[in-house]
């Protein structure tokens, strides 16, 4: 009885197919890695250029800055032209509120109490006199005697006539019976002579 053997294999086209798709796929992942890194690698050299570069910068810009500080030495304040600075400020600033006071012509502090007295010397109510006038910085008391209370009205109706009392609220009036007499009558009355309080 004869055996054959067959030793020769055939080309199996099937069998091969995945032995070099494997091939290939393991080539180009290879030359992937390959471009990748040589990719990376000029990066990482052009990195280390802009770093040299910019430490040269620095130390040239630093290089100029000790320069100027040695050719420009930081001077120190001079604490006398400061305080001749500051002694024109307030100098200027007096000045200033002066002008301004002395253009101020409707204030009392400009234009004195006489216009006041002026103002009292218009008026005659009969049977009404004044004992006493005082003018503080903002406030004005007049105090007098009066046969009749109701004088002191009429007074005051007469003093609201006169320019330099227009506008101006009499806030305070006292009366009360004369010390020495019943038949007389002691009158206080007071406003301001500050602008905000003028009506």
């Amino acid at each position: 009885m004869k055996q054959q053997i067959n030793l020769y294999q055939g080309h199996d086209i099937n069998a091969k197919t995945p032995l070099v798709f494997a091939l290939a796929l393991f080539l180009t992942l290879i030359m992937v890695v390959i471009a990748l890194s040589v990719y990376l690698q000029n990066n990482v050299a052009l990195l280390q250029q802009e770093v040299m570069t910019t430490q040269h910068a620095l130390i040239d810009a630093e290089t100029q800055t000790q320069m100027l500080k040695m050719q420009f030495p930081e001077k120190e304040l001079n604490t006398l032209l400061s305080k001749q600075f500051k002694h024109s400020q307030h100098v200027q600033t007096s000045l200033v509120d002066v002008l301004d006071f002395l253009s101020d012509t409707s204030s009392d502090r400009t234009q004195g109490f006489s216009r006041y007295f002026t103002a009292f010397s218009q008026q005659s109510t009969d049977n009404l006199w004044l004992t006493r006038v005082l003018i503080d910085t903002d406030t004005l008391n007049i105090e007098g005697g009066t046969i009749k209370a109701k004088n002191v009205p009429v007074f005051l109706q007469n003093l609201h006539k006169e320019p330099v009392f227009k506008g101006k609220v009499f806030v305070q009036l006292k009366m009360d019976t004369n010390i020495d007499s019943d038949a007389y009558l002691d009158f206080n009355i007071s406003t301001s002579l500050s602008d905000d309080d003028t009506q």
